[in-house]
């Protein structure tokens, strides 16, 4: 599943690129995740709950930044496994300047899920991947104007 979009945020690029490629801070701002621990390699690992009802898996997710160039760019990957599912993903952003002022983040995601929760099929996924995306733009603003 492939997702997209431009979110405007109201902070300069350097400070919006640090606060999104900082684990520690842009964890919070991720609906359903539950902790975000660093690991000594580099990688840090996230546990996020997703689906819904009766078919939902806890994901225990190894992620890692494949590429770091600030404050134009990063990427991410993420691998995971819950009981009955699977992950994988990449997720990649780049920043620019708005002419009146703040920073675009262009952002690209490409998911496969498999498993329990891959048979919630794509719609259902997608529609609550554009929640879950809505409200983590939504407290990264909200922390960025604090």
């Amino acid at each position: 599943m492939q997702l997209q979009g431009t979110v405007d945020i109201k902070a300069d690029r350097a400070t919006v690129f640090a606060f999104l490629t900082d684990p520690d801070r842009i964890g919070p701002c991720l609906p359903k995740v539950q902790s975000i621990r660093r690991l000594p390699n580099g990688h840090f690992e996230a546990t996020a709950k997703v689906g819904k009802g009766f078919i939902s898996a806890s994901f225990v997710l190894d992620c890692a930044f494949t590429e770091l160039e600030a404050p134009d760019r990063a990427a991410i990957r993420a691998t995971g496994k819950a009981k009955g599912s699977a992950v994988d993903g990449t997720a990649r952003m780049t920043l620019r300047d708005l002419a009146a002022g703040g920073t675009a983040v262009d952002w690209t995601a490409d998911v496969a899920i498999s498993g329990l929760v891959g048979r919630l099929g794509e719609n259902r996924i997608r529609s609550g991947a554009d929640r879950m995306i809505t409200q983590t733009f939504k407290r990264v603003r909200k922390q960025l104007k604090a």
